[in-house]
């Protein structure tokens, strides 16, 4: 049987294959209840062989699956479902992990192309574009002449993204033709507002820190980008840089639109502030409510209590805040592509399927696999479960090449969510989770706790509430707790509303303060130690946070937030030692498997590998903080 492999370079495949293959790898990931025998081709044509569609097979939303389909592959692409195997047709095999990874066999516009030229090829490379002319002929603009090196390079780096497609490709030095700034960031649609900037493409004028922290970050995707997506989970702690620290407590304020909280009970609380920053347009509002002066900021990013998250395109923030914070030496940030790596590998940790490292014909034996689990697991659950993967594996890789960290929601545990929840209660709050499991997923990766921005009660806290408790999960077993409710694990401490120098507050905390309340706190999650503890040590901090609050009569109450899956099971044992908390995933993960002998199951590789990876599944819990709505007198 003549096969061929679209990772593999080919002049047999045409480029039609790769768009062919796109429409079929949706039917395979958005509808795995339909019986499939692969991709062929057969002269100009592909068919999406579906040995049962003469028995008039519908789709999941109900459409006749040949509707579905036409409405649902690529357009212009000559594919259509056949119910048999053409004669003497050509089977185009899936892609594999590293070529998903590579976008090897991803249908790429002309703009993606440059984009991974800008980002792959070398600095000292001159100003270039790339484009297509017809009839089936490439060029590559340059500023200048190449050397003989560099135009090896610049064929070396095109070729993985042309397989098949048959283009000759010429270099043509054409000054007033290459990518300026200009061309590059015109008033982007909301559809592509997310798409990250290479360095090479920033503004001439933009300064240097900021161009040189762009270029780490690309560089660091480029050389680590296939490790990262097909390569064997990782510490989320390997891909955050020198600039962060990885010991101690930490919480994470998301002050990128909502106006957040006065900054010093943060402070107080917890070793390590952690900030997604806040857009440009609102840079002046998040500084007001944090109660700080840019520059007071600043100088606590340069004493390392303050780190400062970029998951969005680096011209959506303020420029000279950029700049002051990127001359620090320290480097106290972390850009989008490295938050990213962290958050994939952290969301492998809790729900393993998110970021399966195998290529699209494991994923949609995972799809099946999962289809058959029954006992245990409610339906609207493992539906939504199955919905939400197949759409997510339709377009992650891609995704988070173009949007790095803000592609971790896009494609992550926020779309899963919505669909089981879609499916149990009806209502679509798809955007809302997309919204509020952003921080959430970023705080696992840091290992920090969520403190709310808004008002107390208001939709984001909830939906906060809701997602860290889902993220974390419950301890392991065959019954899993209700999901999207927390309790108080740490009640009423006093919280910093005045206005107190946050210098000298930062200097009147001591780290071993901090640090003593935080592992007290932590211990009480997993069942190490007692309330008495904890109580006591809260009577400490609001003894020193009250003189830091003399100068108002009113003061705020902060409650912790943990999962009551991690209290629940404290109350009833006492001591619960070494429990495990589980994921969402990680639970319907280890239930698809529980029956399965990996022995005579024709997948058993596969089914090792599931097992293998939800063992080791992790402990930490996400916390939300709380600020309580009653203020009391001080």
């Amino acid at each position: 049987m003549p096969t061929d492999q679209l990772g593999h370079l080919s002049s047999t495949v045409p480029g039609d294959a790769w768009h062919a293959s796109w429409s079929y790898v949706r039917l395979l990931l958005l509808q795995p209840q339909v019986r499939v025998e692969g991709l062929w081709k057969l002269g100009d044509k592909f068919y999406a062989v579906c040995p049962d569609l003469p028995r008039g097979l519908l789709a999941k939303n109900g459409d006749p699956l040949d509707t579905w389909f036409k409405d649902n592959k690529a357009i212009t692409c000559p594919i259509s479902l056949a119910a048999s195997i053409p004669e003497g047709g050509l089977k185009i095999l899936e892609q594999q992990a590293a070529d998903l990874a590579m976008l090897r066999g991803t249908p790429l516009t002309i703009h993606d192309v440059n984009v991974q030229l800008a980002i792959l090829l070398p600095k000292s490379f001159p100003d270039f574009t790339f484009d297509d002319l017809p009839p089936e002929k490439g060029f590559v603009f340059v500023s200048r002449e190449l050397t003989h090196e560099e135009t090896s390079v610049i064929h070396g780096t095109l070729k993985p993204f042309l397989v098949g497609l048959p283009l000759r490709v010429e270099v043509v030095v054409a000054p007033n033709r290459f990518v300026s700034a200009e061309a590059a960031v015109p008033e982007i649609p909301s559809s592509n507002g997310l798409n990250l900037l290479p360095a090479r493409w920033l503004n001439p004028t933009t300064p240097i820190p900021i161009r040189q922290a762009v270029e780490e970050d690309d560089d660091f995707w480029a050389s680590r980008h296939v490790e990262i997506l097909s390569g064997p989970s990782a510490d989320p702690k390997d891909w955050l840089g020198n600039g962060i620290p990885i010991d101690g407590s930490r919480c994470l304020i998301d002050a990128s639109v909502l106006p957040p909280r006065n900054i010093r009970t943060s402070l107080a609380l917890f070793r390590y502030v952690t900030l997604v920053a806040p857009l440009r347009d609102h840079h002046d509002i998040a500084l007001k409510g944090l109660a700080i002066s840019e520059s007071d900021l600043i100088e606590l990013a340069h004493r390392g209590r303050i780190q400062v998250l970029f998951p969005q395109p680096i011209n959506r923030y303020s420029t000279g805040f950029l700049e002051r914070l990127f001359e620090l030496d320290s480097r106290p940030y972390i850009l989008s592509r490295r938050l990213a790596a962290a958050t994939v590998a952290d969301a492998r940790r809790r729900m393993p399927l998110l970021y399966p490292p195998v290529g699209v014909a494991e994923r949609r034996i995972l799809l099946e696999l999962l289809q058959m689990v029954q006992d245990n697991a409610p339906a609207p659950w493992r539906e939504g479960l199955i919905t939400g993967l197949g759409e997510s594996w339709t377009s992650a890789e891609y995704a988070l090449h173009s949007k790095g960290a803000m592609a971790t929601s896009l494609n992550g545990f926020g779309r899963i969510l919505g669909e089981m929840v879609r499916r149990e209660t009806g209502k679509d709050l798809l955007l809302e989770l997309l919204f509020s499991s952003m921080p959430v997923e970023w705080a696992g990766a840091l290992g920090a706790t969520i403190m709310p921005v808004g008002l107390e009660n208001e939709g984001p806290q909830k939906m906060a509430e809701f997602c860290a408790s889902a993220y974390s999960g419950a301890v392991t077993g065959t019954q899993l707790a209700s999901i999207g409710t927390v309790e108080a694990v740490l009640e009423e401490v006093l919280a910093l509303e005045g206005d107190a120098p946050v210098r000298e507050l930062d200097t009147a905390f001591s780290p071993r303060d901090i640090s003593q309340l935080n592992d007290l706190v932590y211990g009480i999650v997993r069942g190490n130690l007692t309330g008495q503890d904890l109580r006591k040590a809260v009577r400490d901090l609001n003894d020193k946070v009250r003189y830091y609050n003399s100068s108002t009569k009113r003061v705020a109450w902060l409650n912790l937030m943990a999962p009551t899956g991690a209290l629940a099971t404290y109350a009833l044992t006492g001591n619960p030692g070494g429990a495990t908390f589980v994921g969402l995933g990680s639970w319907l993960l280890g239930l698809m498997v529980k029956d399965l002998d990996a022995s005579r199951h024709p997948c058993g590789g596969l089914i090792d590998w599931v097992r293998s990876v939800n063992a080791r599944t992790t402990p930490d819990v996400v916390l939300v903080s709380r600020l309580k709505k009653a203020i009391k007198e001080g």
